[in-house]
């Protein structure tokens, strides 16, 4: 789905190659954010409901739609059980990556993310984070806000493979999902 930039000049529509990046000696990272509704008593539709993803390492890669960027970025929308009908998709799904930056082997950028139930009445579970990785020094800030339900969980993964969950916020119940992104997050690690 990505094709990766190689050789020399800057990327564009006419040009097919790129001078490779240094970047921490070719080390790369990974962010993952997922919203869940974890299966307790009161929950319904329990499961993951959305999964976003960047992934940097230095390097231009094409997108779907043509557009040369520096990270790669994803999502996947969960399924809900609708009785009578089966699986469904979430519906109103809107992912970003909005004001990334890369200087040496610091990047950062804001996550956005929204979906909704099946169910259609139900208000948007979204969230705005914005995240600041350091690769060399192995450090980490998270800011931002989201909504009170359901569960908002955030892993960072190395050019290792290894992932650690950087972020965990349990849900609170359902009403929590009303209002405008309450929760303020703000976190800062090592990994």
């Amino acid at each position: 789905m990505y094709e990766r930039f190689q050789g020399g000049g800057r990327p564009d529509a006419q040009q097919t190659s790129r001078p490779e990046a240094k970047v921490a000696e070719k080390q790369s990272v990974s962010i993952i954010v997922q919203t869940i509704i974890r299966d307790t008593s009161s929950s319904i539709q329990a499961g993951v409901k959305s999964t976003h993803f960047i992934t940097y390492d230095g390097e231009y890669h094409k997108d779907k739609h043509g557009t040369w960027n520096r990270f790669i970025s994803e999502s996947i929308v969960g399924t809900t059980d609708v009785p009578l009908i089966g699986k469904k998709e979430g519906i109103r799904n809107s992912f970003k990556i909005e004001k990334f930056s890369a200087d040496g082997t610091r990047i950062s950028f804001w996550m956005k993310g929204a979906t909704a139930s099946v169910v259609g009445v139900l208000p948007d579970i979204n969230y705005y984070m914005y995240f600041l990785i350091d690769i060399e020094e192995r450090q980490f800030s998270i800011g931002g806000s989201h909504d009170g339900y359901p569960s908002y969980v955030a892993y960072l993964r190395d050019s290792s493979g290894e992932s650690i969950s950087i972020y965990d916020s349990q849900q609170g119940f359902l009403p929590a999902l009303l209002g405008s992104s309450d929760i303020k997050v703000s976190e800062s690690g090592s990994f």
